[in-house]
C-alpha cells in the first residue's frame, strides 16, 4: 500500500486536492513507520511541494534509501512489493481518465504498461517463495492474461540522417480489453487496500 498512496499523493497534488493530499501524506507516514522506514519519508517535505517533478525526485530518493535499508534488514523484496503497488495505482488512475475521456496518448499508455507488467512478474518471480509475493502474484495472472490481448508492434526503420528516431511503436487493444484491465486492476487494489 505504501506505493500506491505514495502514488496518491502526486495525483492529488497535481489536481490541487490538498486536503486529500493531506490524507494520504498521513498514511504514508504510518505505512512507512509499520515498514521501519519512516526516516527516508520526509513527511513535512510530501505535505508542502506541490511540483511533480520534486515529488517524483522526492519518491525516487526514497525508494533509494528504503531499497538499502531492505535489502539490509534481508527483506528486499518490500522494494518491489513498493514498486508494484506504485505500479497498479497508476495503472488504475490511467485506467480510469482514459475510461471517461478517451484519447490515443492515455490507450498508448496504458498499452505500454504489458512490457512494464512483464517486467514486474519476473522481479516477483525472484521471491516467489514469500507468502505476499506469491499472493501478488496469483492476482495478478488474470491481469497479464487480460494484457495477452494487446498488441504491440514495434517498427525499426533505417536510420536518417535527422535526429528523430526513426522507429515506432504501433498498439493496439480493444475498449473492451481496456474495461477488462481496469475491472482487474481494480479488484487487485481493493485486494490490496483491504489487506487480503
Amino acid at each position: 500500500m505504501l506505493g500506491m498512496y505514495s502514488c496518491d499523493v502526486g495525483y492529488a497534488h497535481l489536481y490541487g486536492k490538498g486536503r486529500v493530499a493531506k490524507e494520504y501524506v498521513q498514511a504514508v507516514a504510518h505505512l512507512a513507520n509499520g515498514l521501519k522506514v519512516s526516516q527516508h519519508v520526509n513527511v513535512e517535505k510530501l505535505r508542502l511541494t506541490k511540483e511533480l517533478d520534486a515529488l517524483l525526485v522526492m519518491a525516487n530518493t526514497s525508494l533509494e534509501e528504503m531499497d538499502d535499508y531492505f535489502y539490509k534488514q534481508k527483506v528486499s523484496e518490500n522494494t518491489i512489493l513498493i514498486l508494484t503497488g506504485g505500479w497498479l495505482e497508476l495503472l488504475y488512475l490511467t485506467c480510469k481518465a482514459a475510461k471517461k475521456s478517451p484519447n490515443e496518448l492515455l490507450h498508448n499508455r496504458i498499452g505500454e504498461q504489458k512490457i512494464i507488467l512483464e517486467q514486474l512478474l519476473l522481479l516477483l518471480s525472484f521471491y516467489e517463495d514469500t507468502p505476499r509475493i506469491k499472493i501478488l502474484m496469483r492476482e495478478l495472472t488474470p491481469l497479464q492474461k487480460a494484457y495477452d490481448k494487446v498488441k504491440i508492434d514495434f517498427q525499426y526503420n533505417d536510420p536518417t540522417t535527422k535526429k528523430d528516431d526513426n522507429s515506432s511503436t504501433k498498439i493496439s487493444f480493444t475498449p473492451e480489453n481496456l474495461r477488462q484491465i481496469l475491472m482487474i486492476t481494480t479488484d487487485i487494489r481493493q485486494k490490496i487496500i483491504q489487506g487480503k
